[in-house]
């Protein structure tokens, strides 16, 4: 959640009202949160009582159908590494869901083992959990049902534009990269996350928080664990072989998200989110070649 901008003013004063009526006392000061990539209006505020909490503001129109989605997690699901809710109302045009403020709270990176340690616990009691949520596909529809690759395959040039391959290790790897992602499904009966990073995960004496459920489905959990450990390793963490060795699948499988995603325009709003994705892409693929021997 850091680093935040401070801001006298704080949320306009509609917004303001609407939270302070959420929480049943006066806001007293605000700070604008600047890290993370979604495109929600993020505030850290304190009441007049000494507590606080992190409110997300919808901004229509793809932000507010995320915070709906987040918040029909929190209905079905009660974990120890969830936030708690302190409110939520909905709105055709800046929803807000009112949330602990963790601001204090550790947020890596530089990952240590025991924050790795801890991470790992808490997507472990995530993977464990039952709840009734969406299927992988009627979430996030039916992209990645083959590993991705297929797809950079018939136009790979977005992705040799990155500069993270060159063509002819391409020409060379492409067709490894696609069999292998096509072994594995992100298809599965678990509580899975789907948005593992470091930036949605925060930690405080041996155990983890995690944040941002909007993207929480049931689905496959290596696949789940694959994608947070290629994000481990980018921010200079241990290697996802280390974590999940013998994964051949689904670090082709991660590598394809990766570049698929990585690959795309930017997103309005969240300007940084590709280059986020070009960084784990790298970790990805040097995964996924040593898994395969590429």
């Amino acid at each position: 959640m850091e680093p935040h901008t401070e801001a006298p003013d704080g949320p306009g004063s509609e917004v303001r009202a609407r939270i302070e009526a959420l929480a049943g006392e006066r806001v007293v000061s605000a700070r604008r949160v600047e890290a993370g990539y979604n495109a929600t209006e993020r505030w850290v505020v304190r009441f007049a009582s000494g507590r606080g909490a992190f409110a997300k503001i919808g901004t229509p129109p793809r932000s507010n159908q995320h915070l709906r989605d987040e918040q029909a997690v929190y209905t079905r699901l009660a974990l120890a590494c969830m936030p708690a809710v302190v409110g939520w109302e909905d709105h055709a045009d800046h929803p807000i869901l009112l949330l602990a403020d963790l601001s204090s709270w550790t947020w890596p990176p530089p990952w240590t083992q025991g924050g790795v340690s801890a991470a790992l616990r808490a997507i472990e009691e995530i993977h464990a959990a039952r709840a009734d949520l969406d299927a992988y596909g009627a979430k996030h529809g039916p992209g990645g049902a083959d590993g991705w690759w297929p797809g950079i395959e018939r136009d790979p040039e977005p992705l040799l534009r990155l500069g993270v391959v060159t063509r002819a290790w391409w020409r060379r790897c492409g067709s490894v990269l696609r069999e292998a992602a096509s072994l594995v499904s992100p298809e599965g009966e678990s509580v899975c996350h789907f948005d593992l990073r470091s930036d949605n995960l925060c930690l405080r004496e041996g155990r983890a928080t995690v944040v941002d459920w909007s993207h929480a489905c049931l689905g496959n959990p290596r696949v789940d664990l694959g994608l947070f450990l290629a994000g481990v390793a980018a921010e200079g963490g241990p290697s996802p072989g280390e974590l999940l060795p013998g994964a051949p699948a689904v670090a082709a499988w991660v590598a394809g998200f990766y570049a698929h995603y990585a690959s795309k325009p930017p997103v309005p709003g969240a300007p940084r989110v590709r280059e986020m994705q070009r960084v784990h892409l790298r970790a990805a693929l040097a995964w996924a070649s040593h898994e395969l021997g590429l």
